[in-house]
């Protein structure tokens, strides 16, 4: 997918990650550079490409020619795949919106409870998790 990696910005090296240790060290872990620019070569698009969303969002339908391709397009059942789709997007952005409101909630309350457990998720409520049907 164009872009989706395509910011450059990144914290100095010296920085902790989130294990404390230097961000250089968690870098040292992988292969390429998430941030692709326009010379980026196919390997590493394709190393990257592997966490994107169009690659591990649930209901991606895969094809490796063209007749499977239109094999599968004769076959699938694409109002439902999309349905499925767009749901499963809904319950993320449910996820995210609350996650995002902790977050803001800690950080105006200088970290003090907020109703919200370290996940994101209301401590009423643990059914935030977005790969749940």
């Amino acid at each position: 997918p164009s872009g989706f990696t395509a910011y450059g910005g990144a914290l100095p090296d010296e920085e902790p990650g989130p294990d404390g240790r230097p961000l250089a060290c968690l870098r040292a872990q992988v292969p390429f550079s998430p941030w692709l620019d326009v010379d980026a070569s196919a390997v590493e698009v394709e190393y990257w490409h592997g966490y994107s969303n169009a690659a591990t969002f649930p209901h991606i339908q895969h094809f490796d020619s063209i007749p499977s391709l239109l094999s599968a397009l004769h076959r699938t059942d694409l109002v439902t795949v999309s349905a499925l789709m767009h749901g499963f997007s809904a319950r993320l952005l449910d996820v995210a919106l609350v996650r995002y409101a902790a977050a803001l909630s800690r950080s105006l309350d200088g970290g003090a409870a907020s109703g919200v457990d370290s996940s994101g998720c209301s401590n009423a409520n643990s059914e935030c998790d977005a790969t749940k049907p």
